[in-house]
């Protein structure tokens, strides 16, 4: 632990020898912005015109190019912006800001990825996906809703589990293996509505960046993906409101200044109404059921620069469903809810030209309860039921950036989490009497430190070479039950609090190189290991309402995971399609399974029910992307294969995840009819899930019982679905700030009705016969919103 600490102090103070260093060469630095807004805009292209140097704006839209004296020509380009150049006599270092103004065209293009032609090429990295708020927008789902995770689930590589499920599994994981950030909080359950839709209200998201490989080594703690998400700042030039109403929910942003080019806000409130529309049906019609049911969310975010050196930001979210229903005699009610909140707190501090600081403040909580109240008898005895549990993190976070010369970018930092694990306290009562149960609470401490360096080595090979070290920490006051080798209790440990009693830590090589062919094609390959402490207890692949997450421990190893990557990438037709290969090959350690009808959201010895293994996963992912002119969008086919082994399940044999689809294929285009009219398109055919089904049936005990041959031996049938949708905006008028428009879409056009599970029982009309049947929630749906902007 000191030896962690003293690692911890040396990253803080190496930032101003770095600087000193490199003094001997001149600098141009600043922050980039959006001219009508003043949102700063990441990934912004900032190069040295007719030469291979250039660099990226951060995720503050900071940027800095170091260069030997001289007189050079300056260019900046952004997608969906105008491009900017400006001649710099470079003989001191050189601050400059830079605001650039979207560019003004006929028809609207489509913003797939915030970046510069031939940077899908060019760029050290692979497995990556920037998308903008505008592209997420016109994607057609479920509900009429704008969703975040919805549209990565067009990507390659990326898997639903069910019909309008968000729980993903990216390149063969499980669901929980992805790391998803808002404003750098840890979000752990992103899900409305069962999983059909994400917390993400797509009005106050600026950014969204997925890595499904080949995560940087400044994040961690989990073996898939990460999902980086963004808020935005805040309108600092003028008021601005933004709204939605639609078939499922309404929404409602507003952003101003707090003082104006100096620091803004912006809050952002959405909202279900199924609970209002249904009570007002049933007023109308009491057959019609009542549906106690809603979801909102609310963002809230303002950022204010103290000087052009320091800037702080506080960025905070809260969302939750909520089901509450009490019967007309008062006899009965139900209160089931879960949500989250996540704060953070951040200082921005430039100490140099060269160097950009970070140091944040995070808090990420995510809770649930259930409880419901039965009266009963001529005397109304009561027989109640509540369980409620939380996951709270608080961390420190500390991240640099040093741009070394022209041709270095060095990144350095750490984090350190406490986790505060509350499985759940149930309270029962029956009448006089009561039972307390609480599952076993304990507590962690998570830490990591990160070194990497991106280095042009040639005008052709650059490279990407990093080291993260993590370090886990079980804390007390605990108990844990120590199993014997037959997953069976033989003794009870108890630890005072405070007491560190048991730790891993794991050593996270990554690596990427960038090999030019020329200068519209390259190969890329790259290796990441990862590790994870965190894991959801549960034994559904298809997620559920409520989600128990439990830490790493004497029972439970963390989850482990080499990702070997390698692929071509090409640009046809000066840069309007992208074409690219990519191949992969996973492997994993301490794969987490739970034996058959395992229970474990009541179980307060639930280690006995997990089980681990090995996993593995491979695939190739093809890709086409059209990014100008009247159609765009893109085209995916992934082949792929994840298994797993797992102890005491099918422990000799491999068998399909619950995540496998061997063939999936996506076509995803966009058609500006007008500048008025555009229509959006989804198609989607994939392999059906896998799932396990009996293949003979006998009785003991009078009972017929099903004999399960092996682990998700059968798959669900062909999955397939058109989504479509027409926007519709109304008319511009020279300085008119007001506009709206109306979307229509329909999710599962012709109506498929892909069904989310399988399930037998005995014969309605013989029950010596088994049948099968197929549950289907989602089919054809038609939905309206009509969104307002001024």
């Amino acid at each position: 632990m000191k030896t962690f600490f003293r690692i911890l102090v040396s990253c803080i103070i190496i930032t101003p020898w770095v600087t000193s260093v490199q003094a001997q060469k001149f600098t141009i630095s600043g922050t980039i912005k959006d001219k009508k807004n003043g949102e700063t805009l990441i990934g912004v292209n900032v190069f040295v015109k007719n030469s291979t140097l250039g660099v990226i704006t951060n995720p503050y839209g900071f940027y800095s190019l170091s260069m030997a004296p001289g007189k050079y020509n300056i260019g900046v380009s952004y997608v969906g912006y105008s491009n900017l150049d400006t001649l710099i006599d470079l003989h001191s270092n050189v601050s400059l800001n830079i605001e650039l103004s979207e560019r003004v065209q006929t028809l609207k293009e489509v913003e797939v990825r915030a970046k510069k032609a031939q940077d899908n090429v060019s760029s050290n990295q692979m497995s990556v996906v920037a998308l903008s708020s505008k592209t997420i927008k016109q994607i057609p789902v479920a509900f009429g809703e704008v969703d975040v995770l919805k549209t990565l689930s067009l990507l390659p590589g990326v898997k639903t589990s069910d019909e309008g499920s968000s729980a993903m599994s990216v390149r063969g994981g499980a669901r929980d293996q992805n790391l998803i950030l808002l404003d750098e909080a840890t979000v752990y359950n992103a899900s409305h509505l069962g999983n059909l839709l994400s917390v993400f209200n797509n009005d106050a998201i600026q950014n969204v960046e997925f890595y499904k490989g080949n995560i940087p080594a400044q994040y961690g703690g989990r073996l898939s993906s990460l999902i980086d998400i963004r808020m935005k700042d805040g309108n600092n030039k003028q008021f601005e409101a933004s709204g939605g109403i639609g078939t499922l929910s309404s929404r409602l942003t507003l952003e101003a200044p707090i003082k104006k080019n100096k620091g803004s806000f912006i809050i952002s409130g959405r909202r279900a109404y199924i609970d209002l529309l249904t009570k007002a049906i049933y007023a109308m019609n009491d057959s019609f059921p009542k549906v106690p049911y809603y979801f909102f969310d609310i963002n809230m975010k303002a950022n204010y620069a103290l000087n052009s050196k320091n800037r702080i930001f506080l960025s905070g979210y809260f969302g939750k469903d909520v089901f509450e229903m009490t019967s007309d005699d008062n006899d009965y009610s139900n209160d089931f809810s879960w949500g989250n909140y996540t704060a953070t707190a951040r200082w921005n501090f430039i100490p140099s030209s060269k160097v950009f600081t970070n140091l944040t403040l995070l808090v990420s909580n995510y809770n649930y309860n259930f409880g419901n109240e039965f009266k009963y008898g001529e005397d109304k005895k009561v027989m109640k039921f509540d369980w409620k549990a939380d996951l709270v993190d608080y961390s420190i976070k500390y991240d640099a950036g040093v741009y070394t010369s022209e041709r270095n970018t060095l990144k350095f930092g750490f984090i350190t989490t406490y986790h505060k694990f509350n499985p759940g306290k149930i309270n029962n009562q029956n009448d006089t009497i009561k039972e307390n149960f609480t599952m076993p609470r304990n507590n962690a401490l998570e830490h990591a430190i990160y070194l990497n360096n991106e280095q042009k080595v040639t005008d052709r090979l650059t490279v990407s070479y990093g080291i993260r070290y993590s370090l886990y920490q079980n804390i007390g006051k605990a108990s844990v039950y120590k199993l014997g080798s037959d997953y069976q209790t033989i003794d009870t440990l108890h630890y005072g609090k405070g007491k560190i009693y048991n730790h891993f830590q794991s050593l996270e090589p990554r690596f990427m190189l960038t090999y030019k062919l020329s200068e519209s094609s390259s190969i890329k390959a790259g290796y990441n290991r990862t590790s994870q402490y965190m894991h959801v207890a549960s034994n559904s692949s298809t997620g559920s309402i409520i989600d128990l997450w439990i830490g790493s421990g004497l029972n439970i190893k963390p989850q482990l995971a080499d990702l070997y990557s390698v692929g071509y990438f090409k640009n046809l037709f000066n840069d309007k399609i992208e074409v690219s290969v990519e191949a992969y090959y996973k492997d994993m350690q301490n794969q987490i399974e739970f034996r058959e009808f395992a229970t474990p959201q009541f179980n307060e010895r639930m280690d006995e029910d997990i089980r681990s293994g090995k996993g593995r996963a491979y695939g190739i992912e093809f890709f086409v992307k059209k990014n100008e002119g009247k159609l765009t969008g893109w085209m995916s086919y992934t082949l792929s294969r994840s298994e797993r082994k797992i102890n005491g399940i099918q422990e000799k044999d491999w068998f399909v995840s619950s995540f496998d689809r061997t063939h999936d294929f996506t076509l995803v285009t966009m058609y500006n009819l007008s500048k008025r009219i555009s229509l959006s398109a989804n198609f989607l055919l994939k392999s059906g899930r896998p799932f396990t089904t009996p293949a003979l049936r006998y009785t003991y005990d009078n009972a017929v019982l099903p004999y399960y041959p092996g682990r998700n031996n059968d798959r669900m049938p062909l999955y397939h679905r058109l989504d479509l949708s027409l926007t519709w905006r109304g008319k511009d008028k020279p300085n008119r700030r007001y506009h709206s428009e109306t979307v229509f879409s329909v999710f599962d056009v012709y109506n498929q009705t892909n069904p989310t599970s399988i399930y037998f029982k005995p014969d309605e009309n013989n029950p010596n016969i088994t049948k099968a049947y197929k549950q289907n929630f989602l089919g054809f749906m038609p939905s309206v919103t009509w969104n307002f902007y001024f």
